[in-house]
C-alpha cells in the first residue's frame, strides 16, 4: 500500500515533467566579442542528449532560444571569456526579444580586472531564470566587455565550453485576470 502511495504520489508531482522540452546549447566554433558593444552570444550546436530544435535550432539562429508555443521556460547558461588583460567588466544577460532596455531578464557581470587575466580566463553565468513566453517569443544571451580589443569566448568539448539551457516547464502562461 505505501509503494502505491508513493508512485501516485510520484506521478502526480512529476507527471507535469514528462512533457518537458529540453536544450543545451553549446560553443563549437571561435568568436569573438568586440570591446564595448553589447551583442548576442551565438550557440553553434546541441548537445546530443538535449536536442530539442524546436527550442534552439541553429540552422534558424545561433543566437536565439524560441518558444514554439505558450508556456513557461526556465532558462540559463555561462560563458568563458577567454584569458585578456585590460579592461574592468566582463558580462552576460539574459534578453527577451532583442530589447535591450525593457527586455532585461537577468544580468551578471564580473567587474574586477584580475578576475579575468590572472587566471585562464573567467565565467560568467546567468542564475536560472523562469520567464513565460508566447509562441514565438525569445531569449538571447547578450555578453559585454571593455577590454580595448576583441576577446574570444570560449568553444569546444561540452565540459569546457559557454553553454546555453532552456527548460519548457508547462504549457500555457497563466492568465492574468483584471486585478493584477
Amino acid at each position: 500500500m505505501k509503494k502505491l502511495l508513493f508512485l501516485f504520489l510520484f506521478l502526480l508531482l512529476f507527471a507535469p515533467l514528462c512533457e518537458a522540452q529540453f536544450v543545451k546549447a553549446v560553443r563549437t566554433e571561435p568568436f569573438s566579442l568586440s570591446t564595448k558593444t553589447f551583442r548576442p552570444i551565438p550557440f553553434e550546436s546541441n548537445e546530443t542528449r538535449m536536442n530539442d530544435v524546436s527550442l534552439h535550432d541553429p540552422r534558424a539562429s545561433l543566437t536565439r532560444f524560441t518558444a514554439a508555443s505558450d508556456g513557461a521556460f526556465l532558462v540559463f547558461g555561462t560563458i568563458i571569456y577567454e584569458k585578456q588583460a585590460g579592461g574592468y567588466i566582463r558580462n552576460l544577460c539574459l534578453i527577451k526579444n532583442s530589447d535591450e532596455v525593457t527586455g532585461v531578464l537577468g544580468c551578471n557581470a564580473l567587474t574586477s580586472p584580475n578576475d579575468c587575466f590572472a587566471y585562464e580566463g573567467c565565467s560568467v553565468a546567468v542564475a536560472p531564470t523562469m520567464v513565460f513566453l508566447s509562441a514565438g517569443e525569445y531569449v538571447e544571451f547578450y555578453g559585454y566587455q571593455d577590454t580595448g580589443k576583441p576577446v574570444a569566448i570560449r568553444y569546444g568539448p561540452v565540459a569546457a565550453s559557454s553553454y546555453a539551457v532552456m527548460i519548457r516547464l508547462s504549457a500555457g502562461a497563466p492568465a492574468l485576470t483584471a486585478s493584477r
